[in-house]
């Protein structure tokens, strides 16, 4: 690996409720540079009073954007 800090800033939501937010990426031995400005984006950009709708266990909600459906599979009865 290359041995850079990275961390994840949360944001938001997609319209199908899957997370959304930049990566930061800083240069070797840089990881306070990197939790600086993850600190700095959720002071411009707050998102802890967001949360993600329920979505019922096993089905996709429909939206143009989802991409992540599973194939259809048929109907198998056990004889």
């Amino acid at each position: 690996m290359t041995r850079q800090p990275a961390a994840r800033v949360p944001c938001g939501f997609t319209s199908a409720g899957l997370p959304v937010g930049p990566q930061v990426v800083g240069p070797r031995r840089a990881d306070a540079r990197v939790l600086a400005d993850c600190r700095a984006f959720e002071r411009v950009r707050p998102w802890h009073d967001r949360r993600p709708g329920v979505v019922q266990v096993g089905v996709l909600p429909d939206s143009p954007d989802n991409c992540a459906r599973p194939p259809e599979t048929p109907n198998i009865r056990a004889q």
